[in-house]
């Protein structure tokens, strides 16, 4: 789970500190689709009694142009502002933007949205270094191999409430490269973090 994650945070060049609402995202995602254990339904299915709205899923990072309500804005001024998707709200059949301007975070059910365009955050925001610091497994409690650990970001406690109560039984997707050379044959920096091999 944490490797779609990693992944849909680099795709979307967000930084680490979205990763709560990028998780959120995940499973609400993953609830919506077959597993093995369930053949003929997907866990949304099996816990409403109803096959879930696929209509208004959208692809997580990208570009969403928000309307701006009468009452908000000026004669003059836009109706629209340009934020980035981050999030379904729980409980809302609407989305959560991320305006990068204002660096406020947006609940809306009026949006037009680039699927295409992942517009992400300043270089300054996303640097490895900043990230790696977010990254750090305290020195008391070794992490395993291949395993990230990630802080609980306050404004994302409830991403760890919506965890699926069954294992994940989906293929990860393939990747270009599915086995990797080895630390001794490339030279090349390990992708996103820069971090170096494991011992």
């Amino acid at each position: 789970m944490l490797e779609d994650v990693t992944a849909m945070l680099a795709q979307a060049n967000l930084p680490v500190r979205f990763w709560g609402r990028c998780l959120a995202t995940q499973v609400k995602v993953w609830n919506c689709l077959p597993t093995a254990s369930l053949p003929d339904k997907t866990p949304f299915e099996a816990w409403f009694g109803r096959k879930p709205d696929l209509s208004r899923f959208r692809v997580f990072g990208c570009t969403a142009y928000v309307f701006v309500q009468k009452d908000k804005r000026k004669k003059l001024e836009s109706h629209m502002q340009k934020c980035i998707f981050v999030r379904y709200p729980p409980d809302y059949s609407a989305w959560t933007f991320y305006n990068p301007v204002t660096k406020q975070f947006i609940i809306s059910e009026c949006a037009e949205f680039d699927e295409r365009v992942f517009p992400g955050l300043s270089t300054t925001e996303t640097t490895p270094n900043a990230q790696l610091r977010l990254l750090e497994t305290p020195a008391s409690q070794p992490a395993p191999p291949n395993s990230i650990s990630l802080p609980i970001a306050p404004e994302d406690s409830d991403a760890t409430q919506m965890l699926p109560s069954h294992p994940n039984t989906l293929p990860t997707p393939p990747v270009a490269n599915s086995n990797p050379p080895s630390p001794a044959a490339s030279s090349a920096p390990a992708p996103f973090l820069d971090l170096p091999p494991p011992p």
